[in-house]
C-alpha cells in the first residue's frame, strides 16, 4: 500500500521530499557530530582548567598544610568557593580529616592518586598536596555539568535557527529546480503522451539550460528522427504495396477479359466447321478421311 502510494506521487512532490529528507538528514548527522564535538572539546576544556587549578591551589596550600593553618585554608576557601558551577571543595591533611571545605560532597568516593575524571553529571578532581616526596594533605573538587549543558543548549538552539533557514533555503531552491529539472521533464512527458496519442512523430523538444536534461531530450528526438524515419519508410512501403495490389488486380482483369475474348474467338470457326461436316456424307468418304472427321467431332465436343 506504502509503495503503490509513493509510485503515485507525481516527481515534483517526489524530488521535493528527497530534498527535504536529505537536508534534514544532512542537518541532524552535522547536528549530532557538532554536538559530540563541541561536549568533548568542553569537556577537555574543563578538565584542563581544573588540572590546572587544582594544581595551583595545592602549590599555595602546601605551606599553610604543613604549618597547620587552619585559618589560612579556610580563608583560601572563601576565595574560591564562588566559583561557577563549584558544587564542593575540601582540604585534608595526610590523616585524611577534613581541615577546610565548602558544599556538600553529594557523591562518595575514595581516591589515592592525582586524578580528574566524570562520575554522572559531576567533575571530579582529587590533588595530592605535597612538597617534594612529602605529602602533606590532598584537595578534592566537584564541579557540575550545569555550564556545559547551558553551553551545549546555547549551541543546539543556534543549530536549530540555522537548520530553519536551510529548510527554508531548501524551499526557495525547490522553484528554480522546478524550471530547471522538473519542468522540462514533465513536458516531456506530456510530448510522449501527445505523440502516442496523436501518432505525430515529427514532434520534438527545445533544449533547456540544464546539461544533463538537454542530454534526455537529444536522446528523446533522436529517438523520435529515428522513428519518424521508420514511420515513413513504413508508409512509403504501404502505398507500394497497396499500388502493386491494384496494378496485379488489372492486370488480372484484364487477362480475364484477354481469355474471355480469345476463347469467344476460337470457339466461332470451330463451331462452323462442325456445321459445315454435318452436310458430309461419311459412307462416301474413305476410312482415312472418316477417322479425321471423327478427331475433329470430338476436339469440337
Amino acid at each position: 500500500m506504502k509503495i503503490e502510494l509513493v509510485r503515485n506521487l507525481s516527481l515534483k512532490i517526489r524530488i521535493t521530499i528527497a530534498l527535504l529528507l536529505v537536508s534534514i538528514f544532512s542537518v541532524s548527522t552535522c547536528t549530532i557530530i557538532y554536538a559530540w564535538l563541541f561536549t568533548k572539546a568542553q569537556k577537555v576544556h574543563m578538565e584542563t582548567t581544573l588540572k590546572v587549578q587544582s594544581r595551583l591551589i595545592a602549590e599555595y596550600t602546601v605551606t599553610l598544610l604543613a604549618f597547620n593553618d587552619i585559618t589560612g585554608l579556610e580563608e583560601i576557601i572563601k576565595k574560591i568557593k564562588n566559583v561557577e558551577n563549584l558544587e564542593f571543595i575540601s582540604i585534608k591533611d595526610k590523616q585524611n580529616r577534613t581541615l577546610a571545605s565548602f558544599g556538600q560532597k553529594k557523591i562518595d568516593f575514595e581516591q589515592n592518586n592525582d586524578t580528574i575524571f566524570y562520575y554522572n553529571d559531576y567533575l571530579i578532581s582529587f590533588t595530592p598536596i605535597s612538597y617534594g616526596e612529602d605529602i602533606y594533605g590532598s584537595l578534592t573538587i566537584i564541579l557540575s555539568n550545569d555550564k556545559l549543558k547551558n553551553d551545549l543548549a546555547a549551541m543546539l538552539q543556534k543549530i536549530y535557527i540555522f537548520s530553519i533557514c536551510l529548510f527554508l533555503l531548501n524551499l526557495a531552491l525547490i522553484v528554480p529546480l522546478k524550471q530547471s529539472i522538473i519542468k522540462p521533464i514533465i513536458a516531456l512527458s506530456n510530448k510522449i503522451r501527445y505523440i502516442s496519442k496523436n501518432k505525430d512523430y515529427n514532434t520534438r523538444i527545445e533544449l533547456v539550460a540544464a546539461k544533463e536534461v538537454n542530454e534526455l531530450i537529444e536522446s528523446f528526438n533522436a529517438m523520435m528522427e529515428t522513428i519518424s524515419e521508420q514511420h515513413r519508410a513504413q508508409q512509403k512501403a504501404e502505398t507500394d504495396l497497396i499500388n502493386m495490389t491494384q496494378e496485379l488486380i488489372k492486370q488480372n482483369n484484364e487477362l480475364q477479359r484477354f481469355a474471355y475474348i480469345t476463347s469467344h474467338d476460337l470457339r466461332t470457326p470451330i463451331v462452323n466447321i462442325i456445321k459445315l461436316l454435318e452436310f458430309v456424307d461419311e459412307h462416301q468418304l474413305s476410312v482415312e478421311n472418316k477417322f479425321l472427321i471423327e478427331k475433329i467431332k470430338k476436339i469440337s465436343t
